[in-house]
């Protein structure tokens, strides 16, 4: 028998102002393993603008709350990490606080894992990581 890793719906880009509570909703699903017998972690490099991390919810559809710093914004995100009991899944949310994302961010935050995104040299638009001869942000 072949076990497949739990499946998340993707969650869009979080916009959210600064000393706010938030929550996400997060869709899961799993073709081997009851839904509520899921293991769900998440946790954020970046505790100085998120905290308070908490999963809720049961089944198919669970929420995250966090909130936000009072005293900074900018950009963070929310690693969640789904364990069946034998393969784990994990996505990377991306979080704003205190202003707009631009389409650049948003693609960085789309396509990019929270050590992707403290690489310098791997998010610079004016950078070309891969050598193909295009600069990132073109």
């Amino acid at each position: 028998m072949v076990f497949e890793p739990p499946f998340i719906d993707p969650v869009a880009n979080q916009n959210v102002d600064p000393a706010t509570s938030n929550t996400i909703d997060l869709v899961l699903d799993d073709i081997d393993t009851l839904l509520d017998d899921m293991e769900i972690t998440v946790r954020t490099a970046h505790p100085e603008l998120i905290g308070e991390l908490v999963v809720t919810g049961m089944g198919a559809n669970r929420k995250i709350s966090y909130k936000t710093s009072s005293l900074l914004s900018g950009f963070a995100s929310i690693s969640v990490e789904v364990f069946d009991g034998k393969d784990t899944r994990s996505t990377s949310i991306p979080i704003l606080i205190g202003s707009e994302m631009t389409p650049f961010e948003g693609f960085l935050a789309a396509h990019f894992g929270e050590e992707e995104l403290d690489n310098a040299k791997l998010t610079s638009p004016i950078l070309d990581p891969d050598k193909d001869g295009i600069l990132t942000v073109i």
